[in-house]
């Protein structure tokens, strides 16, 4: 009983205490920043270092160093700054971003649609008030006070024109009164408004693309259609960073796409912005320059490339890899109290396979999952296993989905079917050789069912016991006969036919 109670007390603590990771960058400690935040207070202490690379393998921690950065070092110095993360944006190179085939080539289409995001999530993130005059808009609320002025000033226009006949116009010119200027003054200034925002309108928004004059037709918009956002936007783009006030840019997972095209438009947009700042007539009290800042993998450019292209090149060490991942997994399974629903040796196999942290966090998470809602308690549960099975869907998961859904293509699957069929073989040959020897013991049996005694000679050979030395070629009977050429029938035969009588 006793037991059975500390049992369930034991299962309820273990629920209240459950807590997961998040896969989120984390905040480094000071010993793990060392070195770091130099480099950087250098990099921002510089105005002409523009372009910055933070270089390292992936999952080296790249992020969580400069997240770890701005929030205690940026935010209290007041430098703002946005991210802009990239992730997959084109099926059709998805095969080349996975290495699946590399000769897929990175396309315009595909250069521009990346280009658009990078705009769409730098608009999103500036407030819409600092940018009032972009082509790039961002849905929101319209004010309802600003709603019913332009309402009344259209509404005034066309009353104008309904109200004020010629016949009207004639006796105001003819006797004007301060009344009668007052409203043809109004009336100049409401449509010299209204003319006004439609010029402004058209320059910004191209409303009329084609004038048709006398079956002549002009084109008058200014758009291209074969340039790239960045160059057909480029002085949007201009005006939003200039506004925004920004005084640096992180581009994240840009260098999923192994290709540098990109990298060179950001380089050629940062160039081009920081000289209009220079070069501006208006004196500012501070010169604002923006940095560009990418997290890329090493590999990116070659080695002369690399320096040539970048102003300055942060390394990350990596934090993990296999060598240490068997103390990352020690410490991280102890603090959640599933350290001891495995071996050591076991752990250590893992480990081998294992060189990302978050990777390990999001095998924690689902472990604690799985172990909650299964049977753990249960005798054939096998919690081994069981974590075997998440590091094998979290490493290879589209097989792990394969097999699961017993499709017959996953190369788990496939080994399975193997050794299936390695065992029926096996099965199989044991069950052939004892049917071999199942029939040799029932023809044997047969055999001795169906072989009768004939006569009382067999049955005097089948009990009478010779001594062995008797079939030596000393024996014979009397008529020449030697007892080592018969057999034991024709001996006792031999005996009864010779009086038992013989002769050495």
């Amino acid at each position: 009983m006793e037991d059975n109670q500390n049992g369930a007390k034991q299962l309820a603590q273990e629920q209240e205490n459950i807590t997961f990771e998040k896969l989120t960058p984390t905040t480094l400690s000071p010993d793990e920043m060392r070195g770091y935040n130099e480099a950087l207070d250098f990099v921002f202490k510089e105005e002409d270092l523009l372009n910055i690379a933070i270089s390292g393998p992936y999952a080296s921690g790249k992020s969580s160093v400069f997240k770890t950065y701005e929030e205690k070092r940026l935010e209290k110095k007041k430098i703002k700054g946005i991210h802009i993360s990239l992730s997959y944006f084109s099926p059709n190179l998805k095969s080349k971003i996975e290495n699946q085939n590399p000769d897929n080539e990175f396309t315009f289409n595909d250069e521009l649609m990346l280009e658009r995001k990078i705009i769409n999530q730098l608009i999103h993130q500036i407030d819409p008030k600092k940018i009032p005059y972009t082509d790039f808009k961002v849905k929101a609320e319209s004010k309802s006070w600003i709603n019913l002025f332009w309402a009344s000033i259209i509404a005034l226009f066309f009353c104008c024109f309904i109200y004020i006949d010629k016949t009207l116009l004639n006796k105001w010119l003819e006797e004007p009164t301060q009344l009668t200027l007052i409203l043809i003054g109004s009336l100049f200034a409401v449509i010299t408004f209204v003319f006004y925002k439609f010029i402004d309108l058209q320059n910004r928004k191209n409303l009329i693309r084609k004038l048709k004059i006398f079956q002549n037709e002009i084109d008058i918009s200014s758009s291209e259609c074969d340039v790239s956002y960045f160059d057909k936007y480029l002085d949007e783009i201009i005006y939003i960073l200039r506004k925004s006030k920004l005084d640096f840019i992180v581009f994240e997972d840009i260098d999923r796409y192994d290709d540098n095209l990109i990298l060179s438009k950001l380089r050629e947009l940062n160039y081009i912005y920081n000289k209009r700042q220079k070069n501006r007539k208006r004196k500012l009290t501070k010169r604002i320059t923006i940095k560009f800042i990418y997290l890329i993998k090493d590999e990116i450019f070659n080695s002369k490339e690399r320096t040539k292209f970048f102003d300055y090149i942060l390394p990350i060490v990596p934090v993990m890899d296999n060598s240490n991942s068997l103390g990352k997994m020690e410490q991280l399974f102890k603090s959640k109290n599933i350290y001891n629903d495995f071996s050591i040796t076991f752990l250590d196999t893992l480990s081998l396979y294992l060189d990302d942290i978050r990777l390990i966090k999001n095998i924690c998470n689902e472990y604690i999952i799985y172990k909650k809602k299964l049977p753990h308690q249960a005798s054939w549960f096998k919690k081994e296993n069981l974590l075997a099975i998440i590091v094998y869907k979290n490493i290879f998961p589209e097989d792990y989905s394969l097999t699961r859904l017993g499709l017959g293509q996953g190369v788990v699957h496939r080994i399975i079917e193997s050794l299936i069929k390695q065992r029926n073989s096996i099965y199989q040959t044991q069950i052939e050789q004892l049917d071999k020897a199942i029939q040799s013991k029932k023809d044997i049996i047969k055999m001795k069912e169906t072989n009768h005694l004939e006569n009382v000679d067999e049955l005097k050979a089948l009990y009478i016991k010779f001594p062995s030395e008797i079939y030596s070629d000393h024996y014979q009977f009397d008529d020449g006969t030697k007892i080592s050429v018969l057999n034991r029938i024709e001996l006792i035969s031999s005996l009864i036919k010779n009086n038992y009588k013989i002769n050495n």
